[in-house]
């Protein structure tokens, strides 16, 4: 498994993802810590949003992701991962959350673009959700 140096974590497939596609084109990337994490109660928030073309294979890391989650929710369309919380198994005593949204499934205002989030710390699974959706 290939982690790039900001990846947030050696046991995570997804850590592929942000590697591979943090940095191209058409692809953004947003990855807080420090100080501004702490003031929204994380250690880490990383999230990258790539364009619809790249669905399979970062649908793929968050399966795998998925399959070893402590909890999860998802939504499939079409036969294709529409939505998943994975809330995965703690580590270093911090909690861990895996949020993807296939945005070109919507039912209603559609988009070309998928989004990936991963979070660590000690917020409950209920206040990720929150924050998610604000």
């Amino acid at each position: 498994m290939a982690i790039g140096a900001t990846a947030q974590g050696s046991d995570l497939w997804v850590a592929q993802a942000f590697s591979r596609y943090g940095k191209a084109a058409g692809c953004t990337e947003i990855l807080v810590t420090g100080n501004k994490a702490r003031s929204i109660g994380l250690s880490r928030y990383h999230s990258l949003e790539v364009p619809a073309s790249c669905t399979s294979a970062v649908e793929s890391l968050v399966a795998k992701d998925g399959s070893r989650a402590a909890d999860r929710e998802t939504e499939y369309r079409s036969g294709r991962l529409y939505y998943g919380f994975y809330t995965l198994r703690a580590a270093g005593g911090k909690n861990r959350y895996l949020f993807y949204l296939n945005q070109s499934l919507a039912r209603s205002h559609r988009t070309d673009r998928v989004t990936l989030i991963y979070m660590e710390g000690r917020l409950s699974k209920e206040q990720v959700k929150k924050l998610i959706s604000q």
